[in-house]
């Protein structure tokens, strides 16, 4: 688990308690690129790209 990874997973399940589904779908796609992304690359290094 990445440094990232720990507080936006626990910001999602907040927002999916609280019916905030646009907030957890945007960091669910924020955490699934996190993972997918190389460990020398960032995310906003892959969004400059």
């Amino acid at each position: 688990m990445t440094a990232l990874q720990e507080p936006v997973q626990a910001a999602m399940w907040q927002a999916l308690n609280h019916y905030a589904y646009r907030d957890a779908g945007f960091l669910a796609e924020r955490l699934y690129a996190e993972i997918r992304l190389p460990k020398h690359q960032s995310v906003t290094q892959r969004a400059l790209v």
